[in-house]
């Protein structure tokens, strides 16, 4: 090795405390790169899951609208012109928001709600229990069984819960893909 190449070498090697310091700097650089990237990668998972788990490969928003979960509602007209679109082939409103649900045992646990089009239920989520024509009876909700299905009391099909003061009834549990 040439002169400045091994002065370069020795200064970390030759005292084993720097070395030892050298070593624990870049591990810990490294642990924090890779810790950030995945948290990077889970939080862009769970945002996006709504919209993959629909599976729409166009969506129209208003242009208010921040997130997918933001529940703007865009005019009746609008639908007829994205509908008038060469190349689209088919287009619902689809409502997404949240609500509050009272359990059997009287506590309150927010939840996130998907609305399906009742023509074709487009975007539904498959079903681990249950029937999707059931979801047309009064009151019918699916329960989509992920990581705060333990939060609604693991409900069965047939268990009642109030969603914003009205009676809903469990028809269905499913699973989704993400989130």
């Amino acid at each position: 090795m040439n002169g400045p190449i091994r002065l370069a070498f020795k200064l970390p090697v030759n005292d084993r405390t720097n070395f030892a310091t050298l070593l624990l700097g870049i591990t810990f650089a490294v642990f924090l790169m890779v810790e950030m990237t995945s948290m990077f990668s889970g939080v862009l998972n769970l945002s996006s899951a709504t919209v993959i788990n629909v599976g729409a490969k166009v969506w129209v928003m208003d242009p208010a609208v921040n997130t997918a979960a933001s529940s703007i509602p865009m005019p009746q007209y609008m639908l007829d012109v994205v509908r008038s679109i060469d190349g689209v082939r088919y287009a619902v409103p689809l409502f997404s928001g949240g609500a509050r649900v009272k359990l059997g045992n009287g506590t309150y646990q927010a939840v996130s709600i998907l609305g399906l089009d009742d023509s074709g239920l487009f975007g539904h989520p498959e079903l681990l229990e249950g029937k999707i024509e059931d979801i047309y009876g009064q009151s019918g909700f699916i329960v989509v069984k992920d990581a705060e299905f333990s939060k609604l009391g693991n409900p069965s099909i047939g268990s009642e819960f109030e969603i914003n003061d009205n009676r809903a009834v469990v028809v269905g549990i499913a699973r989704v893909s993400s989130g």
